[in-house]
């Protein structure tokens, strides 16, 4: 079997829509752990999938298994840096996986090869610039 880049994206998008459903989850409506099966229905991966997503957030200390499954936060630090700045790499995540997100959506097929995709996000990230801790004010 060849390794192909969509195969890693497709791993990484998925790996991400996991971590951010946790992130949901922790931030947003104060659930701090959620249990295997949540997880696998809302994926809608099988359960070897779902477990060696898993078992790759933890190694990376994103995660932790132990009492089910919670966010940490370096995880929640990772989803906010997506979140950010999407299109752009972060620490364990390709550019081009990072402008996914959670959330109910509404697609309508369009013209050619465009589709039109409307979302309304949990959450909307700030307008305001950042300030750089290195520049003068």
């Amino acid at each position: 079997m060849k390794l192909r880049l969509a195969d890693i994206q497709k791993k990484q998008e998925d790996r991400l829509a996991c971590l951010s459903y946790l992130y949901q989850q922790n931030e947003m409506d104060n659930i701090f752990s959620v249990s295997f099966e949540e997880l696998q229905e809302v994926m809608h991966l099988g359960a070897a999938e779902l477990n060696k997503i898993l078992i790759y957030l933890n190694d990376r200390k994103l995660i932790d298994l132990n009492g089910g499954h919670r966010i940490l936060n370096a995880g929640i630090v990772e989803v906010e840096t997506a979140i950010q700045f999407p299109g752009f790499r972060t620490m364990h995540f390709m550019g081009s996986v990072t402008n996914i997100f959670y959330g109910p959506t509404q697609m309508q097929q369009g013209a050619g090869n465009m589709q039109h995709i409307s979302h309304t996000p949990a959450f909307q990230p700030s307008s305001e610039p950042l300030d750089d801790p290195g520049s003068p004010q």
